[in-house]
C-alpha cells in the first residue's frame, strides 16, 4: 500500500467540457435484447491484476478554480471552488473513497453554477 501522508494543491484548475444534448436518450435495454439473440457470447474481461492500494491521510485543496465549456455555448464558466479538507481516503472499502472525495468537488462546481437554465440542463442531460 502506497501511503502519503498530506497532499495539498494549491491554485489548481479543473476543465469541464459539459456535452448538452437538446433531447434526453432514455436507456433502451438495447444489451438485454441482444443477450436474447442466438449464438450471443458476452464479454470476457482479462483477470484483474493485484489492487494497488492507496490511503491519502490528509488532502487539501485551496483556491481552486473550475471552467466549465458547455457545447450549447459558445464562453466558458469560471467558478472559484470553496477550500477544502478530505481524511484518510483511498480505494479500500474501509476508508472515504476517492470517487467520492471527485464527486464532492464537482458538486461544489455544479452548485455555484450561476445560470439556472445551464444547471436544468446539466441535471436533465447527465440525470444529477
Amino acid at each position: 500500500m502506497v501511503i502519503i501522508n498530506h497532499l495539498i494543491f494549491y491554485n489548481s484548475k479543473i476543465f469541464l467540457d459539459i456535452d448538452i444534448k437538446d433531447k434526453v436518450i432514455s436507456d433502451d435495454n438495447f444489451e438485454e435484447v441482444k443477450k436474447q439473440e442466438e449464438g450471443y457470447k458476452s464479454k470476457i474481461y482479462p483477470p484483474k491484476k493485484k489492487d494497488k492500494n492507496f490511503l491519502i491521510l490528509k488532502f487539501q485543496t485551496y483556491d481552486s478554480q473550475g471552467f466549465i465549456k458547455p457545447s450549447n455555448k459558445s464562453n466558458e464558466i469560471e467558478i472559484n471552488l470553496s477550500d477544502m479538507s478530505f481524511y484518510k481516503i483511498g480505494n479500500k472499502n474501509d476508508l472515504q473513497h476517492y470517487k467520492d472525495v471527485f464527486k464532492i468537488i464537482l458538486g461544489d462546481i455544479f452548485f455555484k453554477i450561476p445560470d439556472t437554465n445551464l444547471k436544468n440542463l446539466i441535471k436533465k442531460t447527465y440525470e444529477f
